[in-house]
């Protein structure tokens, strides 16, 4: 399905259960989140945790969270 990459189409075809949105979800934001993740963890967690652990737990819930609609694109 093609997409015009908006928020608001990406949630609604998450909550479809289209994979390819899931996956441009992904490519748009890992990187930035792993990013944020490896600058907050501090040496002593990141000893014991990686950020592609942070990473892989914050998609898994955004990801329950669009299949089961409870994405609220207008709260901030």
């Amino acid at each position: 399905m093609a997409s015009d990459g908006s928020i608001p189409e990406l949630k609604t075809r998450l909550q479809n259960g289209d994979n390819e949105a899931a996956y441009e979800v992904y490519s748009q934001y890992a990187g930035r989140l792993r990013a944020l993740a490896q600058s907050r963890l501090t040496v002593s967690l990141a000893a014991r945790i990686s950020a592609d652990d942070v990473l892989q737990s914050a998609f898994r819930s955004f990801f329950i969270a669009a299949r089961e609609g409870q994405l609220d694109l207008d709260r901030q």
